[in-house]
Order: structure tokens, then sequence, then C-alpha cells
């Protein structure tokens, strides 16, 4: 993956043949895994992005800003990504994210005490 020499990668994920990089700017880029070429960027959140989580094509994002956002990844040939779900998490800051089923994702928290829940549905 390119460096591009300001904010640093919070976490990955690899999808396909694609490597989906998290940032501090809140972005998301993917890169061809063999290549390093840069597929898309998306501008997913307004701060720190925390934690990423895959299942299928959906992405699953939180961070700082207090959001979730679950995204459709692009397959094949196509760079298109869409939002699927977003969700405000008051007063907290989300410190991690996984999916439990394709419509069930799990949220963890700085000083919260165990799981918040939420349904994509």
């Amino acid at each position: 993956i390119p460096s591009n020499n300001s904010d640093p990668v919070t976490s990955l994920q690899l999808y396909n043949n694609t490597i989906v990089a998290a940032y501090g700017s809140g972005h998301i880029k993917l890169f061809n895994a063999q290549t390093g070429v840069i597929i898309c960027s998306i501008a997913a959140h307004v701060k720190w992005i925390t934690a990423i989580a895959m299942f299928g094509s959906k992405l699953a994002t939180v961070g700082e800003d207090c959001v979730l956002n679950v995204f459709s990844l692009p397959s094949g040939n196509s760079t298109e990504v869409t939002l699927l779900a977003t969700n405000n998490v008051k007063n907290i800051v989300i410190t991690g994210v996984q999916f439990f089923t394709e419509d069930t994702v799990a949220l963890s928290a700085y000083d919260t005490k165990g799981v918040i829940m939420f349904s994509l549905k």
C-alpha cells in the first residue's frame, strides 16, 4: 500500500483481491492487493476510524465520531460503493466492530461495559 505520508493506517481487512485500509483521516481506501493501485477512496468518517469488519462484501466501519457505517463494496471491475446503513451512537467512543450475522453488528466502546448490538434491518 503506498504511503500518503500524512495519515496513519488504523485498520486493515482483505476482501477478495482487495486490501481495505482505514485511515486516521476518516477515509477508507481500497487497493488492488497484487499491484497496490488504488481502486477507490471513501470519506467514511469525520474523525479517526477505530475499527473495521467484513462480512462478504459488507464493510462495517466505526470511528471517534461515534458513527457506525455499513457499506457494500464493489465487485468485479466496478468501483461503486454503496452506503447501506449509518447509525450515530451518542456519547461513546466506539473502539471495535464485528459482524455476528449478515444483518447484526456488535460494537465495543471505550470505558463501556458490555457489547452494543445493532440490527441492520
